[in-house]
């Protein structure tokens, strides 16, 4: 059972790297492909929606 659990806390632990390195990777090279800023993905106040930028965005 303490096998089960370190794996699952583990598995937690990696998945918390990979967020914090997907987010240092936007914060260092905003121009980076697969950045997407001001996209409507936050559904915030911009107005812009994925549909309106079209597939190149």
């Amino acid at each position: 059972m303490l096998v089960h659990v370190s794996a699952i806390a583990a598995l937690g632990a990696t998945c918390g790297a990979w967020i914090l390195l997907q987010r240092r990777i936007a914060r260092v090279d905003p121009n980076a492909p697969g950045v997407r800023r001001h996209c409507g993905a936050c559904e915030g106040t911009c107005g812009e929606t994925l549909d309106s930028r079209g597939p190149s965005a």
